[in-house]
């Protein structure tokens, strides 16, 4: 996501304007699990794209796991999914927007399971649809 945010602001790639809202989940693995936290680039190529960023409870650093971290799927399927479920919860009509494919993995089997209809998009899919 930092090569994206990069390549925008140096004006090598142009995304389209919108008037889209999405909920943005903050990955722990962006932000508590390497040496530097990447919570602002996603948000800052939202807002150049104009999208309106509705944000969850709990975000970055304070943000919670998905519910699949650290292997918690293969031990505690049942877990996995409540935890899923309360965050998925927060959101209305709006995609649910992550940086993390295992977040965006769990959070569509979590909706798929709880017959949910929900929208979630890993945010590099999300930009594609609007690259110039």
């Amino acid at each position: 996501i930092e090569v994206i945010y990069d390549l925008i602001n140096e004006g090598k790639i142009e995304v389209k304007m919108n008037t889209d809202t999405v909920a943005y989940h903050d990955a722990c693995r962006m932000g508590r699990k390497i040496d530097r936290e990447i919570f602002d680039p996603p948000r800052e190529i939202l807002k150049k794209m104009n999208v309106e960023i509705k944000e969850l409870k709990e975000k970055g650093n304070k943000s919670s796991c998905c519910g699949a971290g650290s292997g918690i799927r293969g031990v505690a399927k049942d877990l996995c999914i409540d935890i899923g479920t309360s965050i998925l919860n927060q959101i209305d009509n709006e995609p649910l927007i992550s940086s993390c494919p295992l977040c965006v993995f769990n959070f569509r089997y979590v909706d798929y399971k709880n017959k949910l209809d929900k929208e979630i998009k890993y945010i590099t899919d999300y930009i594609l649809e609007y690259l110039n």
